[in-house]
């Protein structure tokens, strides 16, 4: 991304702290330095004081910082990347430090107190959530090109699945092919289930074979210029019983519920509700067994949360997955999942794929 993306960011970061005189942040947590800084290696960490932002690192990036941070202050640390960052803050008069407390180990937090005893550490709130929440149009190309090799990929092995084939080597073929059409990797581990292993909301794949006549569910996602996709799509192997058509057109018709009303300002429980109170109205409420969706972006899961629990106003903006479902123990699960934006009057549909049973 263009270095200017990242300059406004770490401005509007600044202009949301409003620290206190002789206070910093310390930012560990790898999707939020690569959304301020634009820096993708793999160990680093932020501190952010006295309106200035630096990035610290180890020797092996010292390049690779250079060129993909060239507007920021860069800093080699010798050893110790957290705790020469935290230094460098004390020695510029640094009082109270904040750290984020859902990435930060106890481990490293107990090497800190140990090492700067008359430094106060305190537990930040979370800065940046609702920051990455709203997707600029650069990271809404990522996102839609990585949703693009996704719908590509399931397209291209529809046509592998026979009876026979194992849920590993589908799975394989998935993640390979993702990579080879200009992924950088699988989004999260692809999951792939063959009959009652449907049930299994987050089915890891294994040796089981597909028989004749059985469900699959094929969950999975890749990652393009570090933003991430998420789609699952159900298909049959033979003739589908009545029940599980019956589910099918109960989980389609939330999804179709969800799409159609949904928009920012909405909350994530009033449509997590809403997926919920159509299921209910065939019965299967109660087999609808994980949250509506989540926010997808440099993580896979991202704020805001589409649960029961979300009662903040959802941003215009933001990327965000609609994926019900009903498992049904020992018999079958069913799942379909699209991504969206949400804007003022309503939510785009980022799919293009059609999430009707494939029967094969």
């Amino acid at each position: 991304m263009p270095s200017r993306t990242h300059s406004s960011r770490r401005a509007n970061l600044l202009n949301h702290l409003a620290q206190p005189e002789n206070s910093g942040l310390v930012v560990t947590k790898l999707s939020d330095i690569r959304w301020l800084t634009g820096f993708t290696g793999s160990s680093a960490c932020v501190v952010v004081f006295d309106g200035d932002v630096t990035l610290f690192t180890d020797g092996r990036y010292t390049e690779q910082s250079s060129l993909e941070c060239p507007d920021i202050s860069v800093m080699t640390a010798a050893e110790n990347i957290l705790l020469e960052a935290v230094q460098m803050m004390v020695e510029t008069s640094a009082e109270t430090l904040k750290y984020q407390s859902d990435d930060l180990t106890t481990g490293r937090l107990t090497s800190l107190l140990e090492a700067l005893p008359n430094v106060s550490f305190l537990p930040s709130e979370d800065h940046f959530q609702a920051l990455r929440a709203v997707k600029s149009s650069t990271e809404l190309d990522a996102i839609k090109e990585a949703l693009s090799i996704t719908e590509t990929v399931f397209e291209e092995v529809r046509h592998m699945i026979r009876p026979g084939i194992s849920e590993n080597a589908l799975a394989a073929e998935i993640d390979f092919r993702q990579r080879k059409l200009g992924a950088e990797k699988s989004a999260f581990e692809t999951i792939v289930a063959f009959g009652s292993n449907t049930a299994l909301p987050h089915a890891r794949p294994g040796d089981a074979r597909l028989s004749t006549s059985a469900p699959i569910l094929i969950d999975f996602g890749c990652v393009v210029r570090g933003y991430c996709s998420d789609m699952t799509r159900m298909l049959h192997i033979g003739a589908p019983s009545k029940e599980f058509l019956r589910a099918y057109g109960s989980v389609s018709s939330a999804l179709e519920a969800v799409s159609a009303s949904a928009q920012c300002g909405m909350t994530g429980k009033e449509l997590d509700t809403l997926a919920r109170g159509r299921l209910a109205n065939d019965g299967l409420a109660e087999h609808f067994t994980h949250s509506l969706g989540h926010g997808v972006g440099l993580d896979i899961h991202e704020w805001p949360a589409l649960s029961r629990r979300g009662s903040t106003p959802l941003p215009e903006g933001c990327v965000v997955t609609f994926e019900p479902g009903v498992y049904l123990r020992g018999a079958f699960g069913i799942r379909l999942e699209n991504m969206m934006v949400l804007h003022q009057t309503n939510a785009e549909l980022l799919n293009t794929l059609s999430t009707e049973l494939i029967i094969l």
